[in-house]
């Protein structure tokens, strides 16, 4: 599935890549580098000006990324991820068909020691509806409460594991696979908010609360920080490649890495004054539960997250993830032959909860992806320029459109913002939609700032519903179980009850026989 991504992502780049000589902003950018000098980026003194050309590189990159093609692709991989769990369900159904779990329950599953253990100190007791039997019956309260609550505030702590474990056991979970969903949820908020918050910081966050020359805000006494020279969105997509195109690379290392270095030292530890025997060497390799598979699950999910999210921010990410996942599958069959022991096989009805944890961020990414789009990016601002203020409906003349004007003397007087005072200086510009210094109203914002945020949020809004509506039909188009599967299913099911006739009535015929006189 990520090869048509990877091939849609490549040609969105490309198109930006293409497009970059005729674009209008670029070209205001670096052609325009001495005639607008920008304010400095601090309120301290030996803060510099700095001249708007030293920020052409930094635009020109970010079109790569930042162009007409990026709502296409936000649409397409909201689809796409839609399409990928929906034929995943198909899959999982053949798959759950042919090692015979489609009816498999988890009341098969035997309760766990300790649920057992503490069902002795439950006073409550409630009929199974199934069994008839009147059993110790767990509150929702003990059950439920130290998921929903408690689990949001210790992803602060370090030692959530510990933590996460002792509030899973806390809500008396009766089968194991109850058990480790509950205690999954925990961890992959964990990961959730570890591996996302700076993106997020960056995406929505960042450079928005600054102020304006002069009138930096401040929290704590500290200066709100704003985004680079290349602006928000270029870091965004510089953070996104380092991470889906370094981390991974590191994660790969590092998981092949320490079963190695395991291996290694337990066959030093253990066979150092003996040449071990096979059985010896096999017992020897790592245990299959001191690693699991939560890691090899997590690590999907969170490369889901980034292909899905963000991936407006940095079209290339589904082609790192696919060479990633090319490599993985080879890493992973070596680690699992060669360094871990033979897992203890398990009956499962399908992946549990990280199901609906892909299914969460699939949706989470379509929410994500138009608020980019709109907060983020240059898109919003440039369609408003071309249909309400260009007179040609071109970006001509955009550039200026983006900056304010401040005036140098309006700078604290305490403060030498120059580290050389230049006199032939009178005027700065920023980017930001204010009224000029002569205003009567100067440094507030123009009724262009509301008109935009109105804009951006009536994109948001159209975005996600248009797409909701689509993933909701694609979801009714496709069924969750493929018609071949079916009639395998109810082919069995018709042999099955002709066998169960059969019997009742060769059992009814005996039954007959030895009650006739």
């Amino acid at each position: 599935m990520l090869i048509p991504a990877s091939a849609v992502g490549v040609l969105c780049f490309l198109y930006g890549f293409f497009t970059l000589v005729g674009d209008a902003h670029s070209k205001d950018v670096c052609e325009n580098h001495n005639d607008i000098i920008l304010c400095p980026r601090c309120d301290i003194k030996g803060c510099k000006y700095e001249q708007l050309g030293q920020t052409c590189t930094f635009v020109r990159i970010t079109h790569l990324f930042d162009n007409g093609a990026a709502v296409f692709f936000a649409v397409f991989m909201s689809l796409w991820a839609v399409i990928f769990m929906e034929l995943w369900k198909r899959y999982s159904a053949k798959i759950t068909h042919h090692w015979d779990v489609t009816n498999f329950d988890t009341l098969e599953e035997h309760p766990r020691p300790e649920y057992l253990a503490k069902l002795s100190t439950v006073k409550k007791k409630k009929v199974n509806f199934i069994t008839g039997v009147n059993e110790p019956c767990v509150s929702f309260w003990k059950r439920r409460v130290p998921c929903t609550i408690f689990s949001w505030s210790v992803v602060l702590l370090l030692i959530y594991r510990r933590i996460a474990t002792f509030l899973t056991e806390l809500e008396i979970h009766r089968t194991q696979s109850d058990y480790e969903n509950s205690l999954t949820l925990k961890m992959y908020m964990l990961k959730f908010v570890n591996y996302y918050s700076s993106v997020f910081y960056i995406a929505f966050f960042k450079g928005r609360f600054v102020g304006y020359p002069g009138h930096y805000n401040s929290l704590f006494g500290f200066r709100q920080e704003e985004c680079g020279t290349g602006g928000c969105l270029f870091e965004l997509s510089l953070q996104l490649a380092i991470i889906v195109a370094g981390k991974q690379f590191i994660n790969a290392v590092v998981e092949m890495g320490v079963p190695w270095l395991l291996r290694v030292y337990k066959k030093w530890s253990v066979h150092k004054n003996h040449a071990p025997t096979q059985w010896e060497s096999d017992y020897n390799l790592i245990n299959q539960e001191e690693l699991g598979l939560f890691s090899e699950y997590l690590e999907m999910v969170l490369q889901f997250g980034f292909v899905t999210i963000f991936v407006v921010a940095f079209p290339l990410a589904p082609l790192f993830a696919l060479l990633n996942n090319i490599t993985e599958i080879r890493l992973d069959a070596r680690k699992f032959i060669t360094f871990l022991r033979r897992p203890v096989a398990e009956r499962v009805k399908n992946i549990g909860i990280w199901y609906r944890i892909l299914n969460s961020v699939g949706k989470i990414s379509v929410i994500t992806n138009a608020l980019i789009i709109a907060f983020t990016s240059s898109f919003i601002e440039e369609t408003f320029y071309k249909v309400f203020i260009s007179p040609d409906g071109s970006l001509n003349g955009f550039l200026n459109f983006t900056l304010s004007d401040f005036n140098i003397s309006d700078f604290p007087g305490d403060l030498n913002i120059l580290s050389e005072p230049d006199t032939s200086v009178e005027y700065c510009k920023y980017q930001d939609y204010r009224e000029p210094p002569t205003a009567s109203n100067k440094y507030e914002y123009k009724a262009l700032y509301w008109q935009l945020a109105t804009a951006r949020l009536v994109f948001v809004s159209i975005f996600v519903c248009l797409v909701f509506i689509m993933t909701t039909l694609i979801c009714w188009l496709i069924p969750d179980i493929p018609k071949s599967v079916k009639l395998q299913i109810r082919h069995e099911n018709h042999i099955v009850n002709d066998v169960i006739i059969e019997e009742e009535l060769k059992r009814a015929k005996y039954l007959g026989r030895r009650e006739t006189p």
